[in-house]
């Protein structure tokens, strides 16, 4: 069912998808002189302010580091778990081009050309558009159900726990009341201490404890 809205989602958004896209490609983002609050040049820059702009527009939180790189995130009051990596600038076009390298135009093969489309503007959109299709599929009300055998994933990444043990539910509800040291000891019979880190909670064996940084 999840897959199948998914793909929905994506169809839905196609047209979208290709106009922002095209927003990217107009943008001749090569390396030149760095200027004052510039680091990489115009190109870049604009290219950067469009790209954060269009991330702000689908409603994630994002930040320009003075034009040397920007993030987008989906909530910017939690540590990051997932780190996706992506480039706007571009090489220069060279030549070949049979059409406006920077004008971005859907062929009769069903493909999308101009400069950047598959590296790396396209990725980067689609990566924005995925975090923007999990986001909106959460609001619906729609779950995602991840099974581990390990609790430090449960811990960082869920907000609620199911736990099995003897083919019966041990314990199920929020993972922050639920994934406690008592409950590890009673599933797995090890002995371990829940910490605290600048990155969120975290599941050690007791004794190593001082073998965790706290804060870095």
């Amino acid at each position: 069912m999840l897959r199948e809205r998914i793909i929905e989602w994506t169809q839905a958004h196609r047209e979208e998808f290709a106009a922002d896209l095209g927003k990217l490609i107009a943008v001749r983002s090569v390396r030149g002189e760095a200027q004052d609050g510039m680091p990489f040049g115009p190109g870049p820059a604009e290219a950067l302010r469009v790209g954060l702009a269009l991330c702000e527009s689908y409603g994630l939180a994002v930040k320009n580091y003075e034009n040397y790189a920007g993030s987008a995130d989906l909530a910017e009051d939690k540590p990051p778990m997932l780190d996706i990596l992506a480039h706007l600038d571009v090489v220069g076009e060279g030549d070949g081009w049979d059409t406006d390298p920077y004008t971005m135009v859907l062929k009769d093969d069903g493909c999308l050309y101009g400069r950047g489309v598959s590296d790396d503007k396209g990725g980067l959109l689609a990566a924005a558009y995925a975090m923007r299709c999990v986001r909106e599929l959460a609001r619906r009300g729609y779950t995602v159900i991840l099974s581990t055998h390990d609790p430090q994933h449960a811990l960082r990444f869920a907000d609620r726990v199911l736990a099995l043990s003897g083919g019966g539910v041990a314990a199920f509800g929020a993972t922050k009341d639920m994934l406690t040291a008592e409950l590890l000891h009673r599933l797995y019979g090890v002995d371990a201490a829940m910490l605290e880190t600048e990155h969120g909670p975290a599941i050690v064996p007791k004794g190593g404890e001082d073998d965790v940084p706290l804060d870095g």
